[in-house]
């Protein structure tokens, strides 16, 4: 047994009270006086004997009586599971995991309401003096402080369903963020969740050594789930009439093999396609859905399934842009007589080709192209150098064909500003024997799903020849040998330069140095490369936390805002954006919490459509056992967390006991009260 108020013990000596009145005042003796004293010494020796017992049990019941008065008022408690009743006031913090999975159900009802109820229990069982911060997964600001009993019974009851996902560390610093600045001794954490096995990295909590943390588990009944888990294409560009394959991959969560799952599939609203998928459990399969788009524009697509009860992950939204052109800006040289760039670009409309010399750059149109080759240029001035390497910092794309007598200072001087691989010298020796192309990076976003590699490696392959070319290093880490020559040497590179494309060829585009541009791999080459360079915003976003959307070409000025509008409910929402080079930044916060589609408004105009889709984190709903989590407790030696087991008890009574032992004051009152009653009962009836 331990005392909240171990300095009271002192009142103990009161205990001497009772014992000094009765040694001075109970041995004083009346004189009384008898006409027959035949039988005074029985009389007298009876009398004594019950006058001592009598008063010796007064004695006690007195001494009793003080004794649990004072152990009362020192406030006595049985530590469970060695809590330290600390006096005074207490901070307590209560965290409830309001994210998705809390919508599952047990036998008692919905997650999120069962943890409601909990945390208003565990708040009541405090005193109405004990400050409380009730915080939930989306780390607003207006939860980063304490509040009165009764505004955190209020809050609690206000709490719904969020998109939003926090591990358990990021819960426990966001609490000791607000426990630390507390004045009152006694700190308590409650975390009231699943137990989620995606969330529960106890490992990487850092806790304060003056902070308790009680874990109060919820486990759901069920743990089967199917979820949309993602979409994607194959190739980079939308275009119009071509058939486009989407890529749909459904996850099944539950340990129960689903089949015949119907997988529908609405672009801007219309029905395009429907599968059907068939996923074992623990498992995911993927699907191909196809369709033809038969105009420009940007489109808003909708993936969906149909599952229950966990709903938030059946439906995936995406959006795209299919163009209808690539504007392309192609720059020569004063020596350039034929044009393979101009041949391939020109009998096609979806490609809008200009060309100029690079003495007749206009610069103030370098920023509306998607793509701008360099054919043929001597040097690269230090004027195009910078206005090229701004152009690709702000998402534009380059593709590079020296010249023969290309400057390579001048042209390292441009690379090295983009991060590039640096020219290192011209090798000439003929065509024959030649120094051939001999492998292909079949997985760059250039290739992919274009060219397939051959099985069998005695079929012999077809590569362009080359007789001169400039070497290209291959020390630079942020460059990709898409082709690479027999010699080791790059013979096609890629480099991402602040989310920007640059292309560099290793040999010129005459015909007497290589037979690049009479081979299939310079239209496929190069038509990837001007497909890959139109500015796609990515296909979706996931709601729940902080993230900046960059808008390309685009500068916003003045006091102009943008407007995110949501399609389905109407519902607005103003984000942040400030301009960044020629790009703006589109910031979106938490508060950002529905599903769907958008569309980006910047006064009366459409800027760009984004699509917004739940955390799939949540989709899996598996729950990691109290005795396992209590294992890793013990293991880490984290003493100051502990599992609240709430199976028979209320959790109200829990956490009283928990935090402040079994208390003994009122028993002690109690106590008190009956050993006065017993000394009045003797004072009174024995006669």
């Amino acid at each position: 047994m331990k005392f909240v108020h171990p300095e009271i013990l002192w009142a103990l000596s009161a205990v001497s009270i009772p014992i000094i009145v009765h040694l001075f005042n109970f041995r004083k003796f009346k004189k009384v006086l008898f006409s027959n004293v035949a039988f005074l010494q029985e009389i007298q020796q009876e009398t004594k004997s019950k006058s001592k017992l009598k008063h010796l049990l007064i004695l006690i019941a007195r001494m009793l009586a003080i004794a649990c008065l004072v152990f009362a008022f020192a406030q006595p408690y049985f530590p469970v599971d060695g809590a330290s009743l600390e006096a005074g006031d207490k901070a307590i913090s209560v965290y409830i995991d309001n994210s998705f999975s809390s919508e599952s159900k047990n036998e008692a009802g919905p997650l999120l309401e069962i943890a409601k109820s909990k945390a208003i229990e565990i708040v009541e069982a405090h005193k109405p003096t004990d400050k409380f911060q009730i915080i939930s997964n989306e780390f607003d600001g207006s939860q980063q402080r304490l509040m009165a009993r009764e505004e955190a019974i209020e809050v609690i009851q206000k709490i719904e369903v969020s998109p939003s996902v926090r591990k358990w560390s990021e819960v426990v610093s966001r609490q000791e963020d607000v426990l630390k600045r507390a004045t009152q001794k006694g700190k308590i954490s409650y975390m009231l969740n699943d137990f989620q096995a995606i969330t529960s990295d106890i490992e990487n909590i850092k806790l304060d050594s003056t902070i308790t943390v009680r874990l109060v588990p919820g486990f759901a009944a069920t743990t089967n789930n199917l979820s949309i888990d993602s979409v994607w294409f194959n190739t980079p560009v939308r275009q119009l009439n071509q058939v486009e394959e989407l890529n749909v991959r459904v996850r099944n969560f539950g340990d129960k093999d689903i089949d015949n799952v119907s997988v529908s599939l609405k672009i801007n609203g219309q029905a395009k396609s429907v599968s059907a998928a068939k996923v074992g459990a623990f498992q995911s399969q993927d699907l191909v859905l196809s369709f033809t788009n038969t105009e420009p524009g940007i489109k808003e697509g909708e993936v969906v399934i149909d599952d229950s009860p966990v709903t938030f992950d059946n439906s995936y939204f995406f959006s795209y842009q299919v163009a209808s052109q690539i504007r392309i800006l192609e720059i020569t040289g004063a020596e350039v007589f034929s044009d393979p760039v101009a041949t391939l670009f020109n009998g096609d409309p979806y490609f809008a080709l200009t060309t100029t010399t690079e003495n007749s750059i206009d610069y103030s149109a370098l920023g509306k192209q998607d793509l701008i080759i360099l054919q043929g240029l001597n040097q690269i001035s230090s004027g195009l150098s910078v206005e090229l390497e701004k152009y690709i910092s702000n998402g534009g794309s380059v593709c590079i064909f020296p010249s023969s007598g290309a400057d390579i200072t001048a042209y390292n001087s441009f690379l090295q500003k983009c991060g590039a691989a640096n020219l290192e010298g011209r090798f000439e020796f003929g065509m024959t024997p030649g120094n051939p192309v001999s492998s292909v990076n079949y997985d760059h976003f250039l290739l992919k799903g274009i060219l397939q590699k051959k099985n069998n490696s005695s079929e012999k392959i077809d590569y362009p020849n080359v007789g001169s070319y400039f070497k290209i290093s291959n020390g630079a880490s942020s460059s990709e040998n898409v082709l690479t020559m027999q010699s080791g040497d790059p013979f096609f590179t890629y480099t991402n330069h602040n989310g920007g494309k640059l292309y560099m060829s290793a040999v010129t585009l005459k015909k007497e140095e290589s037979s690049f541009t009479s081979h299939s791999f310079f239209p496929t080459l190069l038509l990837r490369v001007a497909e890959s360079s139109t500015n796609q915003n990515d296909l979706s976003y996931f709601l729940g936390k902080e993230q900046a959307i960059q808008l390309k070409n685009l500068v916003v000025t003045g006091e102009q805002t943008f407007r995110l509008l949501h399609t389905d409910s109407n519902t607005e929402t103003i984000p942040e954006h400030r301009n960044a080079g020629g790009n703006t930044e589109l910031f979106i916060h938490t508060d950002l919490n529905k599903a769907g589609s958008y569309h980006l408004m910047l006064k009366d105009s459409l800027i760009a459509k984004l699509s917004f889709n739940f955390d799939r984190k949540e989709s899996d709903l598996v729950a990691i056992p109290a005795n396992e989590v209590q294992d890793k407790i013990d293991e880490l030696e984290l003493k100051r967390i502990s599992i609240i087991d709430t199976s028979s008890e209320s959790i109200g009574k829990f956490a009283d006991e928990i935090d402040g032992g079994k208390k003994m004051w009122y028993t002690m009152l109690v106590w008190a009260l009956i050993f006065l009653a017993i000394e009045i009962l003797l004072i009174k009836y024995w006669r």
